[in-house]
């Protein structure tokens, strides 16, 4: 299943010019700690004495959001360190070494970075019960998406199993569903259910 990056291009996954989410949480840090220093502010002020427990709970509350934005911050920088793009690429490079043991650890976490969302549909087949289809739908960095399935059919008396994988649209002109939503998910699952063998 892992062969099917293969397909992709590092060039789709990147989106040069478009900023990135560390610079969003940057000036949602900087809004943050100007609001706080407004705060002190208003604090050394002698006309707020009554306000002062409001205030101090107010200014707790932000710090605790400054906390969770500096955290989140040096997520965004560590993963935009690495573009999606070589993340791929790095990834399309280990795929032939994935049995070695060494490399596997270091492809898992290339594809954690890779991989932001995937939906599995089984499906057996009324056609051929020893036969289950599983489509694989992976929303990937930069905002794509990829839809695969995969065949299989159990081995039978005098009959061996086999199984192969390949992009959806290679199998069915309709690519328009989504896995997150339940009505297409079923609508799906009926269709391949009738779906003709080859």
């Amino acid at each position: 299943m892992l062969e099917r990056l293969k397909e992709l291009s590092p060039t789709e996954i990147t989106r040069d010019g478009e900023p990135g989410e560390s610079t969003r949480l940057a000036a949602d840090l900087v809004a943050v700690e100007q609001r706080m220093q407004a705060i002190e502010g208003e604090l050394v002020d002698d006309d707020t004495t009554a306000e002062i427990p409001a205030l101090a709970r107010v200014l707790k509350q932000l710090d605790a959001r400054r906390e969770e934005l500096l955290r989140q911050l040096a997520e965004a920088r560590q993963k935009e360190a690495t573009p999606a793009g070589q993340t791929l690429t790095e990834t399309q490079g280990l795929l032939a070494l994935a049995a070695d043991p060494r490399h596997r650890l270091r492809l898992r976490g290339l594809l954690q970075m890779l991989f932001r969302e995937t939906f599995v549909l089984i499906v057996q087949s009324e056609v051929q019960r020893s036969v289950r289809f599983a489509v694989v739908q992976a929303h990937l960095a930069g905002d794509i998406r990829r839809d695969w399935i995969i065949m299989n059919r159990a081995a039978g008396y005098k009959r061996p199993g086999k199984w192969w994988a390949r992009s959806f649209a290679d199998v069915h002109a309709d690519t328009d569903f989504d896995l997150r939503n339940a009505a297409d998910a079923i609508e799906l699952g009926e269709v391949l259910a009738r779906m003709p063998l080859e």
